[in-house]
């Protein structure tokens, strides 16, 4: 079944960061593909939740996220992927 793929990353703000990485925060990549074709923009982000164009799948394609995170700046570690569709 063909269906719409919905993918967001999220990075805690200030509430887990130090207060060193407000004045040079890292930058972060989400970017999700198909393996038939299907292909959504990358976006950059420094942290809060972001959400991609919706991508339009066809039955059996796989699709592939990819997050890059720079966290040298002593960032948490608490990010997180969701990826969800709009049927069953």
């Amino acid at each position: 079944m063909d269906q719409t793929v919905y993918v967001s990353a999220n990075l805690w703000p200030k509430r887990s960061s130090p207060a060193d990485c407000s004045k040079n925060p890292g930058k972060h990549l989400l970017t999700a593909e198909g393996n038939m074709g299907a292909k959504t923009g990358g976006i950059l982000f420094r942290n809060g939740v972001v959400q991609l164009k919706p991508l339009h799948v066809k039955a059996g394609e796989t699709v592939t996220v990819n997050v890059e995170m720079d966290l040298r700046n002593h960032y948490n570690r608490d990010w997180s992927v969701v990826a969800w569709a709009d049927k069953q």
